[in-house]
């Protein structure tokens, strides 16, 4: 298909079996783009440009792609007690107040004595 290059799209057709045509669906263009071009044998829709997969990340998830693309990694040594290692969620950010920010646990190494050496990647 000819938008395959820039955007997903659909067909709005469906074959009618019995009378050997096509029909055509109808739909209100909210979210897509129709596109009924006489050089296309059936019509098309295509999703807005601002829904392709670039501009949501660009316009939605930019603090997230820093955080991947340029980590902030940091060092720590840490005590836990027992309880709290048993209820560690290694899923959940952790906040230090020491520097007044949220950090993923990325390594965490536990010692016998309960300390912990941390690896950190800053939000």
């Amino acid at each position: 298909m000819i938008f395959d290059q820039i955007a997903a799209s659909f067909q709005l057709y469906e074959p009618d079996v019995v009378n050997d045509t096509t029909i055509v669906n109808k739909l209100k263009s909210r979210i897509v783009t129709i596109i009924d071009d006489p050089n296309i044998i059936h019509p098309y829709a295509l999703f807005a440009p601002n829904l392709s997969f670039k501009s949501i990340l660009f316009n939605y998830y930019s603090a997230y792609q820093q955080i991947i693309l340029h980590p902030k990694v940091i060092e720590i040594t840490v005590y836990l007690s027992d309880l709290e290692i048993y209820q560690l969620d290694l899923m959940t950010p952790v906040y230090l107040e020491q520097t007044g920010n949220h950090y993923i646990i990325l390594e965490l190494q536990v010692n016998a004595n309960n300390t912990a050496k941390a690896k950190l990647i800053q939000m």
